[in-house]
């Protein structure tokens, strides 16, 4: 897991909220600070990479997930998952349908950035 929040992809800004092997506290603490980003964007503008590669969800990492996903649904223009296997098959069937987005899975950040970029 990056300190690092927003990051640049082919001249366009992109939010990242890196989870990658987090401890679900810094996990949790991660989706606050990309809601605060979010929330800085015009309406349907925000890019937004998740990278939860080697996290473990409990049901506190969830309601994190889900109560982000629905406050930032108006920012986003589009959404993208990398690490996104097993059960967190479950997480993304569950966040899609109680929220109403859409969201994209990739294996890896690179190809998940280049698809971002081009919406």
């Amino acid at each position: 897991m990056t300190g690092r929040h927003v990051l640049e992809h082919k001249g366009k800004t992109v939010i990242l909220a890196d989870a990658t092997q987090a401890t679900i506290e810094e996990g949790i603490a991660a989706l606050a600070v990309i809601r605060q980003l979010a929330a800085k964007h015009s309406p349907g503008t925000a890019l937004v990479l998740t990278d939860v590669t080697d996290f473990v969800f409990d049901d506190r990492a969830s309601k994190a997930v889900l109560t982000t996903a629905a406050a930032n649904k108006p920012y986003v223009k589009a959404s993208v998952l990398v690490g996104i296997q097993g059960l967190k098959k479950i997480v993304v069937m569950t966040l899609t349908r109680v929220t109403g987005r859409s969201f994209v899975c990739f294996d890896d950040r690179v190809s998940a950035l280049d698809w971002l970029v081009e919406q």
